[in-house]
This record gives C-alpha cells, sequence and structure tokens, in this order.
C-alpha cells in the first residue's frame, strides 16, 4: 500500500477536479450499462406482462445499484479504506428504493379500484415527488452509513450526502414524469433519443452535486490517498 500527502486536499487542487472528473465519468458509463441490462431483461421479462412487472423492476433495481457500486467504487478505492462495502451498500439502497416504489404502486393501484377514480395531475406529481425523495434518501442511507464508518465522518455531514441523494431522486423522477406527460404515447425513435439525452444530462448534472459533497467530505476527513 502506498501512501501519498495530501496536504492541501480542496476544490482548487487539482487532484479535487480529477476526482470530480472521475466520478462524472463513471456515473454516466454506469448509466449507459443500467439501461442497457434493464432493457435486455426487459425482452427476457416483458414490462406489459403484469405478472412479470414486479421481478422486472426488481431486478432493474438489483442490476442498477451492482453496476452503479462498482463504477464509484473503482474511484472510492483509492480514497477510502475497506470501500468494498460500498458496492453492498448501493446495491441494497437501490433494492430498497426500488421495494418502497413498488409497494407505493401497489397502494396507488389499490386505492385506484376501490375508489374507481384516477388521481389528478397534480396529486400525482406531488407523490412522484415524494416517491423519489424516500428513494433518494435510502439510498443515501446506505452510502452514508459506509462514509460514517470508513471515513470516520461525523453524522452532521453525511447527512449533506443523504438530503443530496434525496433531492436528485426527487428532481429526476419529477423530470421523467413531466417527460412522459408530454410526450406521445407512441414510442418511437426520437422520443427515444430524447429520453435517453434526458438522462444523460441529468446523470452529469446529478454526478456533478453529489462529486462536490463527495470532495467535500474527503476534504475534511481525509488526508492520505490510498492506493491498493
Amino acid at each position: 500500500m502506498q501512501i501519498v500527502k495530501n496536504k492541501n486536499f480542496g476544490f482548487h487542487n487539482k487532484r479535487s477536479f480529477v476526482l470530480f472528473e472521475k466520478w462524472v465519468l463513471v456515473n454516466f458509463i454506469a448509466e449507459l450499462l443500467g439501461l442497457g441490462i434493464i432493457a435486455f431483461v426487459d425482452t427476457i421479462f416483458p414490462v406489459h406482462n403484469n405478472q412479470n412487472l414486479q421481478l422486472v423492476l426488481i431486478l432493474a433495481g438489483v442490476f442498477q445499484g451492482l453496476i452503479l457500486g462498482v463504477a464509484q467504487w473503482l474511484v472510492l478505492r483509492r480514497y477510502m479504506r475497506n470501500s468494498i462495502w460500498w458496492i453492498l451498500a448501493t446495491t441494497i439502497g437501490w433494492l430498497l428504493g426500488w421495494l418502497v416504489i413498488l409497494f407505493v404502486r401497489a397502494i396507488a393501484l389499490f386505492t385506484i379500484a376501490v375508489t374507481q377514480k384516477e388521481f389528478d395531475f397534480v396529486t400525482s406529481l406531488l407523490g412522484v415527488i415524494w416517491l423519489g425523495t424516500a428513494a433518494g434518501m435510502l439510498i443515501g442511507l446506505a452510502q452514508a452509513i459506509v462514509l460514517r464508518f470508513c471515513l470516520k465522518v461525523k453524522f452532521h455531514k453525511v447527512v449533506w450526502w443523504m438530503n443530496a441523494n434525496a433531492l436528485i431522486c426527487a428532481l429526476r423522477f419529477f423530470l421523467t414524469f413531466i417527460v412522459s406527460s408530454i410526450m406521445p404515447n407512441r414510442f418511437s425513435l426520437s422520443t427515444g433519443l430524447i429520453i435517453l439525452g434526458m438522462e444523460g444530462v441529468m446523470t452529469v448534472v446529478c454526478s456533478g452535486i453529489t462529486a462536490i459533497i463527495l470532495i467535500y467530505l474527503l476534504q475534511a476527513n481525509l488526508r492520505k490517498r490510498y492506493s491498493y
């Protein structure tokens, strides 16, 4: 193990900028891989088949969390001891997030079946935002536990990480809901490219936000870079 002294680990430091670039890049690649695997799983277990929908969503959560966790670990392993736990935490966080989505979806379908009324646009929008916030908080909480014990970060600081993930997921759910509302029901190549482009832009922006918080946490609690 080689220890590199880092007395000035700040936002203006070159290493911080490199960390920022790597974090955004691996998240972008992981997002594309995740979407590809989800599309592949959908071809095996079509979403339109109601019997397979829950299985597809659970598998999507597991695969997305695993891919994202591995990609982020490739960056974090150079800055954090026992970073392998990040993969497990990210996978569990995404799985829990998707389980919450399934649970709320089941309640919504049951409510519609009982009342025989569809939710209006505002109610649906608020529900989507709340759902994104809850899912993001679970993902952020699982990762925050690793940050807390592996980086020895104080609890009030990792709260920033949880809040950022909650805000990011709420924003992604909000934009996805709005775009799906204005998009035509019939899928086409143009709509697919628009959705893919939107996902790419959101991934870059959201990764930039978490990268800034990550640099702040490393700056405050880590003065050595570990290379394995």
